[in-house]
């Protein structure tokens, strides 16, 4: 779980959420973000992580809009380089066929 402004969130990732990053980042994949920057994300691929996986607490996914300003507010609360392991982890958890070699 993560604490944003002392609520419960959590990040969680699939094909369509994917997608939809890859969409707001003009097509980009995912996996060539995260190789392309050596696993520091820009701040705009890490807002577009947040803003489109984020859930609250009772597992309700939190609207892009509102989870981009929650993402802002995560990232001055801990800092850029601990939520992007955050991000990286959460993503390696939920889509491991990203990272397969074989």
């Amino acid at each position: 779980m993560i604490t944003i402004g002392g609520r419960e969130y959590e990040l969680k990732y699939n094909q369509k959420i994917n997608r939809q990053i890859e969409a707001a980042m003009g097509g980009s994949g995912i996996l060539e973000m995260v190789a392309r920057s050596n696993g520091v994300l820009s701040s705009t691929a890490l807002y577009n992580f947040i803003a489109f996986a984020l859930f609250n607490d009772s597992g309700a996914k939190i609207g892009s809009v509102q989870g981009g300003e929650l993402a802002d507010e995560w990232v001055v609360q801990d800092g850029e380089l601990p939520v992007t392991a955050v991000v990286l982890e959460a993503l390696m958890r939920d889509c491991p066929f990203l990272f397969r070699e074989n």
